[in-house]
């Protein structure tokens, strides 16, 4: 749980940080851009991936207030599955928050996007981000690595039934895991079935939503297509503030 007062306040600063790392990007040839994440950590990225760049340049509110809540909520220690990590930037944001005694496994399963995954973890010497390389079935996967899984960042975007599926073992071990998945509201209205197994999986699982940039609790599905960009959906159970009168300010 977090308080929403300070969470408003961080993404004000990480609004800032952006505009500053931003203008820092080198283009180093070949498609490749060498920029930094908020948290300071160089990265490669290619240049013909938008939303990389979107990270970058001129990432939204819901991107800046992503970053708070992981700001937030991330602690030292803790484990994370980052799917669908494509070159690295959030799971070398959750690196940074877990530190050395943390563990984040990265699953990507696009090629060139793994290839600079593992080009940028040994640019930072993380050694807490472990690269798999999809298929890799996740509770196959992590039936080897038996401590407790605190976090999971989801961006596959058209592939949620699948992926909630593939870990159903991972959730039900942890009860306290919270989820971030990208959904993609015009998918969803277009092809409705895509999402509805993952949608009665995560309700019948007890999980609750909320959305960014507001974090504010998500009473209908209806909320996800009211616009065509991509939104953030957070899924936890139980309340997510701790400050319930804050909350409704």
């Amino acid at each position: 749980m977090i308080a929403k007062s300070a969470f408003l306040n961080t993404c004000k600063e990480f609004a800032y940080k952006i505009r500053n790392c931003r203008n820092s990007a080198i283009h180093l040839g070949d498609n490749l851009v060498l920029g930094e994440t908020v948290m300071g950590s160089p990265i490669i990225i290619d240049s013909r991936h938008y939303n990389s760049l979107k990270l970058l340049y001129l990432p939204p509110p819901k991107e800046i207030a992503v970053m708070s809540y992981l700001f937030h909520y991330i602690k030292p220690t803790m484990r994370c599955l980052d799917i669908g990590a494509g070159t690295g930037y959030y799971s070398m944001v959750l690196a940074k928050l877990v530190g050395p005694k943390g563990q984040v496994f990265s699953f990507e399963d696009d090629e060139g996007c793994y290839r600079l995954l593992k080009r940028n973890v040994k640019l930072n010497a993380f050694t807490s981000i472990c690269g798999v390389k999809r298929p890799t079935g996740i509770d196959q996967y992590l039936d080897s690595h038996k401590n407790s899984i605190n976090f999971v960042h989801i961006s596959s975007e058209s592939n949620l039934a699948n992926i909630y599926r593939d870990m159903q073992i991972t959730v039900r071990l942890n009860p306290s895991i919270q989820i971030l998945c990208h959904i993609n509201p015009e998918l969803l209205l277009k092809m409705p079935s895509l999402y509805e197994p993952f949608f009665q999986a995560v309700i019948s699982d007890g999980f609750e939503g909320y959305l960014f940039p507001s974090l504010n609790s998500l009473d209908s599905k209806e909320q996800l297509t009211e616009d065509p960009s991509v939104k953030f959906l957070l899924l936890c159970k139980g309340s997510l503030w701790t400050e319930i009168q804050d909350a409704d300010g």
